[in-house]
């Protein structure tokens, strides 16, 4: 039973107490509803943060891994759209190829069809080189690959492999050796040697000049490199044939100096016939010959050395096949060796450089002028004795034409500055070989016979060369030169043999590999129809990789969506862990407030009782 007691007040301290838990209470569900959090601190539940807290960081590592795929997707989008445009380009490209193959139409229309070609193979290597994302280049040759994150641990589940686009056209490569030499027989001592499409069927042929007894051989190739029987125009006597459209009508002829000291053309009627004419009678016998454009009106003209003279003569062609009355050019000097014909001050024009050999031997340089007449020559000397040869090629890969010079004493190379002037002649034994571009790479390949050997030396694409590789040939070699002449897409090597009666054919063996590269070339029906088969190539390789691209971003988007409602579902566990349910709350909140009210009235009339005992006393 309950006392009255003056010392203790016991009624008062349980209210007390109770009225101290109460507010408590109160405060903790104030404090609740004002945050928002059912746990606030750590002692509000520790074994429920324990769960809470990996929760928080799973939602935060799952919001990242949705950003992680969404620039994943973003970054495809881009490549995508690099690949639309590419397609576009391949499919006009292929549209003018297959112009271009029609036979209806000359080299001059080719041409104009070959320019647009040319510059949206350039748009297509721009696109290829910039597409890019965050510095990361996005289509490349080879296969390239990259892993998006796309879940919360370092497990490979975690990650998705994403293939970047790859544009390698599948084509045959050179294998860096050629199949057993093939000779085939000729009229006499192959002496000259040309190719070309001559009937336009698609397929290289070629024509021989025979010094002994004085021929001219041409052969139809069959496209596996093998040829029609020899047709022979006779009383041909040079070294030099020369073949380009002399007369406009798209069809390859045939031009050369005679043992007449005539110079002939032989037009090409389109049926594998040729029709010989006399077009110049040079004063003298011929010691060289070359044909070029030396106006820029796209007509073929010819120059020519005449022994014991000190000029040149020059006849301007008419495009229909005759030529004007030739043009004597001084050259300054007498023992005009061998010339040669480019464009070595880029203005359009073909200019003539040429050998003189006598008591200073030394390479002269005579640049053309706009109506087609030459500049003064300049002279460059050379120490390396009498000169044999020279040609005008590229030799350090830097876009700029040079000059290589073969000499009785040694070898040089005169490096050319772009504008029709040279450097002073270096040493540089690469003048010992023909130079032309037999792996396809676009740089210029050497080669050269000795001792029944063909000796090749390919180009490392920085101005150098590899060590030379040697193979069976033919015992007199000349005229080293590369075409396709099997079809397989990769040249062959072609040269005249010399006292043998024969010229000799070396197949090049092939591999397939790929290239990111497109070789455009609309110039010739030949040329248009292997350009029609690299686009559609190009076209098949666009296909290919945007239908990768589009499996990928599926995917991508199923796991954003799958990342996503993970972390809604993360998101909504953590909430229940952590979040305060408001309705029951505001019912405590409700209750807690009666208790403090109802505990705080107890506690008033509780710290009455010592007065009741006071007044007890007073009626004592």
């Amino acid at each position: 039973m309950s006392r009255i007691t003056i010392n203790s007040n016991v009624s008062a301290i349980v209210a007390q107490r109770h009225l101290s838990g109460s507010t408590e209470t109160l405060h903790s569900t104030l404090e609740r509803l004002s945050s928002g959090l059912r746990i606030t601190r750590a002692s509000d539940d520790p074994a429920a943060l324990a769960l809470a807290d990996p929760l928080r960081a799973e939602i935060a590592l799952l919001a990242q891994a949705s950003r992680n795929i969404s620039d994943g997707v973003s970054m495809l989008s881009i490549a995508e759209a690099a690949l639309q445009e590419i397609g576009s380009i391949g499919i006009r490209i292929a549209e003018l190829a297959e112009q271009a193959a029609n036979g209806v139409y000359s080299n001059d229309e080719r041409s104009a069809l070959n320019q647009e070609a040319l510059a949206l193979r350039d748009e297509y290597e721009r696109i290829v080189a910039s597409t890019e994302f965050n510095a990361i280049s996005l289509i490349g040759e080879t296969v390239q690959s990259l892993n998006l994150q796309v879940h919360t641990d370092s497990q490979a589940s975690s990650q998705i492999r994403v293939d970047l686009p790859t544009l390698a056209l599948s084509q045959a490569q050179f294998a860096g050796s050629f199949e057993d030499l093939v000779e085939v027989a000729t009229f006499g001592e192959a002496s000259g040697i040309a190719s070309a499409d001559f009937d336009q069927d698609g397929n290289q042929d070629v024509v021989v000049i025979s010094d002994t007894p004085g021929s001219l051989s041409y052969f139809f190739g069959h496209g596996d490199g093998t040829f029609t029987a020899e047709t022979t125009i006779s009383g041909v006597d040079q070294s030099w044939i020369r073949v380009g459209d002399v007369n406009g009508d798209t069809l390859v002829d045939l031009i050369y100096p005679s043992l007449d000291n005539t110079v002939r053309v032989a037009l090409n009627d389109g049926s594998r016939g040729f029709t010989e004419s006399v077009v110049g009678n040079p004063t003298g016998i011929t010691r060289t010959f070359q044909v070029g454009d030396f106006n820029g009106d796209g007509d073929l003209d010819f120059v020519l050395g005449i022994q014991g003279q000190a000029a040149i003569q020059q006849y301007i062609g008419n495009g229909n096949g005759t030529f004007q009355a030739p043009v004597s050019v001084s050259t300054g000097g007498l023992n005009i060796w061998r010339l040669d014909v480019a464009d070595y001050n880029n203005d359009g024009r073909d200019d003539v450089s040429i050998n003189v050999n006598g008591s200073g031997a030394t390479v002269r340089i005579l640049l053309a002028n706009a109506n087609g007449s030459f500049k003064a020559p300049v002279h460059y000397a050379n120490p390396y004795g009498q000169i044999a040869y020279h040609y005008g090629v590229d030799v350090n890969n830097d876009g700029i034409l040079d000059i290589t010079s073969k000499g009785s004493t040694g070898e040089g190379v005169y490096l050319g500055n772009g504008d029709g002037t040279f450097k002073s002649v270096i040493s540089d034994t690469i003048a010992n070989y023909d130079l032309f571009d037999i792996d396809g790479d676009g740089d210029l390949d050497g080669f050269t016979g000795s001792g029944g050997n063909v000796g090749m030396v390919l180009n490392n694409g920085d101005g150098t060369f590899a060590a030379e590789v040697t193979f069976v040939g033919t015992a007199s070699q000349a005229f080293h030169q590369g075409a396709d002449f099997n079809n397989d897409g990769v040249n062959d090597l072609l040269y005249a043999s010399g006292a043998g009666n024969s010229f000799a054919l070396h197949l090049a063996t092939t591999t397939v590999g790929t290239s990111g590269s497109l070789d455009v070339d609309l110039s010739s029906r030949s040329a248009a129809l292997t350009t029609l088969d690299e686009t559609r190539s190009l076209i098949d390789a666009v296909s290919l990789a945007s239908g990768a691209i589009g499996a990928t971003m599926s995917r991508l988007e199923t796991a954003l969506s799958n990342t996503q409602v993970s972390r809604e579902n993360t998101r909504n566990s953590e909430s229940i862990i952590r979040d305060v349910d408001v309705a029951e709350a505001s019912a405590q909140l409700v209750k807690s407030s009666i208790l403090q009210d109802a505990g705080a009235f107890v506690l008033v009339q509780a710290n009455q009782t010592p007065e009741i005992a006071l007044l007890l006393l007073d009626d004592l």
